[in-house]
């Protein structure tokens, strides 16, 4: 976590500012998770471009809660058993950062997180490639025609 944050912060103040636009429906989201998600205990922002808010515990359905253009939410446990409650057919992709991304690949399969299909490190969730959502893209959206 000591790194993850000034790192993020760094890349996205590469980008240039952020769009007035993203700034207000992250802090509209920040209001409307201090109202409707209990399990919200405080939060802190890095400037217009890093909302998070951390959590006391892990929502079952802290999926309808996601945010976007650098709005995050954080949850600290001690391994990570925690994840098997809420993985569900409605995930893809696990991000990493700072952990051992094969030793996150074997909990997945060992544990038969159903939905997850790829295990890829922050900033490559939206990379495509010939697999996805565990699909053969070319293969599913190919046609053959034979002339037999």
């Amino acid at each position: 976590m000591l790194r993850f944050w000034p790192a993020m912060q760094r890349l996205l103040a590469s980008k240039g500012a952020t769009p007035a636009l993203h700034a207000v429906e992250k802090f509209t989201h920040l209001c409307r998770t201090a109202i409707h998600l209990d399990a919200a205990v405080s939060s802190s922002r890095h400037a217009n471009d890093i909302y998070r808010v951390r959590l006391a515990e892990l929502p079952e359905d802290i999926d309808i809660h996601r945010g976007s253009h650098g709005f995050f939410f954080e949850y600290v446990c001690a391994d990570l058993n925690c994840l098997k409650r809420i993985v569900g057919e409605r995930y893809q992709t696990l991000s990493c950062f700072g952990v051992d991304r094969q030793q996150l690949i074997q909990f997945v399969v060992a544990e038969g997180l159903i939905g997850i299909d790829r295990v890829v490190p922050v900033g490559k969730a939206l990379d495509i490639g010939v697999i996805w959502d565990g699909y053969d893209l070319v293969g599913t959206l190919s046609r053959v025609i034979s002339d037999r």
